[in-house]
């Protein structure tokens, strides 16, 4: 799994949108950290110029969590369970 999160890492790390890149392995739940700008993707978006100086405010910190615990779902009328699980969120 943590292999998985680099090769995520190095993904999300060509993406000129994504800053402070911060994969951590060493963590209890492996994390990738980063900031999306969003002044860049609005200017991208709206076609307008692109301006580098992007204030702490343009920028949408997320993590992405690696969780090997088993999870368990069910769809319709069958259960089946995942041996892991990636969550997404804001920190």
């Amino acid at each position: 799994m943590i292999d998985e999160m680099f090769n995520l890492a190095e993904g999300l790390g060509q993406w000129d949108l994504v800053e402070d890149l911060k994969p951590i392995d060493t963590a209890s739940i492996p994390v990738i950290k980063a900031k999306i700008n969003l002044k860049k993707l609005k200017a991208r978006e709206s076609g307008e110029p692109v301006d580098e100086q992007a204030t702490e405010q343009d920028m949408l910190p997320i993590d992405i969590t690696f969780d090997d615990s088993p999870v368990t779902y069910q769809t319709t009328n069958t259960n089946q369970s995942s041996d892991f699980n990636i969550k997404f969120g804001m920190g």
